[in-house]
């Protein structure tokens, strides 16, 4: 809302329909899949794609992913947000 929150979105269009619906519209995807990057394999872990975490399961990672991005001057926060969103076990 513009009464709460950071102002920053992200979008993962490989995860969701309506983030694949947006990246389509802006051109950021195809409908071909160029541009389309998932480097999650079928257990949740990171690929080799992203070499400093592949292996480690997202969530695990996100302290690491927190501390490359203080380390770089990048993090803009670094708490925990809650918030609901569609969500798949699998």
């Amino acid at each position: 809302s513009t009464e709460v929150g950071t102002g920053i979105v992200h979008q993962a269009p490989a995860f969701g329909d309506d983030d694949h619906r947006i990246c389509l519209r802006e051109g950021i995807v195809s409908r071909d899949g160029s541009g389309l990057f998932c480097p999650i394999d079928e257990n949740g872990c990171f690929t080799e794609e992203v070499p400093d975490f592949a292996g480690q399961h997202v969530k695990a990672a996100d302290q690491g992913i927190k501390e490359k991005l203080k380390a770089a001057g990048s993090l803009v926060f670094g708490g925990t947000e809650v918030h609901s969103y569609p969500h798949c076990w699998r």
